[in-house]
């Protein structure tokens, strides 16, 4: 049998064949990814996004240093505030007063006829003192017993006009009772009691000036930044009279004893008894007369720290600034742009001024910084410098 040859140009076309087919399929596949890729990502690939020249370095270290809420910076003019207040008197006075009278009580006991009495009252004072009982006894036979509130505090025969009796036990509420002794074996007698003019009196002490009260304001810089806080008094009174005298300071008590008269008092005070905004001294004496001048609240305020804000510079960084492709650059961005903004920045120890009415500041700090450890501190120069942001920022040059 004779053997087929096959020509070399035909297996060389075959291959040619299979070789474009797969650069065919391998195109098609590239085509296929690059309409798959997300629309930024197949622009950069197909129009090329690549830097020229030596600035591309420059983009690549460009970056934010310091980006903070910094929010609301205080500036006190003093370091202590003196609060002057206007003299109090305090005062009680007494008179004698009726609490209770009966015309006529009468009261009896025998063998077939007996009749006691029970009274009521009420004292509407606790301020009450040398309370007496007094009466008349017009009638009188037997042994008589009063008691008030269950408590006995007569027990005996009395005279026509005895002496007026003490009595220890008032309450808001009292009951007061009267009876006569039995008459024994006696029993054709009867012993009985008709009492007029029945009193019960009392001295009873107004305590409407016994207190008084005086104001003061606190801000909130003073009161963020209080250390010590001191109240002195001076006051009037005679040591023989005068009783307890105390304070309370926003309803927190301060002071409770006998001060000393005719010289100046003084009185260390939490920092945190005191509140931003009105705060209340109440000085209340237990007896007494009072006059209370001189009061004044002195507070001692702690050093404001203000804000440093750290960033670093590396070799690269500092390269690029000192060639002109980089700069550092500041940013405020305040709350309006109607009220003025003033303060002083530090940065690195030169000092630099910022004055305006805009809501956005930016100024070029490049002279001022250094390789390495940088600090820029911000001291306001009014009562109030509102900062929404700051930042620093290292930025490709114009």
């Amino acid at each position: 049998m004779k053997a087929v040859r096959r020509s070399k140009k035909g297996q060389d076309t075959v291959a040619a064949g299979g070789a474009a087919s797969l650069v065919a399929l391998i195109g098609l596949i590239i085509i296929v990814y690059i309409i798959l890729l997300p629309p930024d990502v197949r622009e950069d690939l197909l129009e090329g996004n690549q830097s020229s020249g030596g600035n591309g370095n420059a983009e690549k270290l460009a970056r934010t240093l310091v980006e903070e809420s910094t929010g609301t910076l205080d500036r006190l003019s003093q370091d202590e505030f003196e609060h002057h207040l206007s003299a109090v008197n305090l005062y009680t006075t007494s008179s004698a007063e009726i609490l209770f009278e009966q015309a006529s009580v009468y009261v009896k006991n025998g063998v077939f006829d007996k009749s006691f009495k029970t009274l009521e009252f009420d004292v509407d004072s606790e301020y009450v003192s040398n309370a007496l009982l007094s009466f008349r006894a017009k009638r009188r036979s037997g042994i008589l017993t009063i008691k008030l509130n269950g408590k006995e505090i007569v027990s005996s025969e009395v005279p026509e006009y005895p002496k007026p009796i003490r009595i220890e036990n008032l309450a808001p509420h009292n009951v007061i009772s009267f009876e006569v002794s039995p008459v024994g074996w006696k029993f054709w007698k009867t012993n009985e009691y008709l009492i007029e003019d029945l009193k019960i009196t009392a001295d009873i002490t107004d305590v409407t000036n016994q207190e008084a009260a005086s104001t003061f304001i606190v801000t909130r810089e003073e009161k963020d930044n209080i250390e010590s806080a001191v109240l002195t008094f001076y006051p009037d009174c005679r040591v023989s009279e005068a009783g307890k005298l105390e304070i309370f300071l926003n309803n927190q008590k301060v002071y409770s004893a006998v001060p000393d008269c005719g010289s100046v008092n003084k009185i260390d005070l939490s920092p945190g008894f005191i509140n931003e905004g009105t705060n209340k001294l109440v000085f209340r004496a237990e007896k007494g007369y009072y006059l209370i001048d001189q009061i004044k609240v002195r507070t001692e305020l702690s050093e404001i720290t203000y804000p440093i804000y750290y960033f670093e510079l590396s070799s690269d960084d500092m390269e690029e600034i000192r060639d002109g492709n980089l700069k550092v650059n500041m940013t405020f961005r305040f709350v309006d742009d109607v009220e003025s903004k003033q303060a002083t920045i530090y940065i690195n120890g030169h000092r630099v001024s910022l004055n305006t009415r805009d809501a956005f500041y930016s100024r070029d700090i490049t002279n001022y910084v250094e390789e390495g450890n940088n600090a820029v501190k911000i001291e306001p120069e009014q009562d109030h410098l509102d900062v929404v942001e700051f930042k620093i920022l290292l930025e490709e040059k114009d």
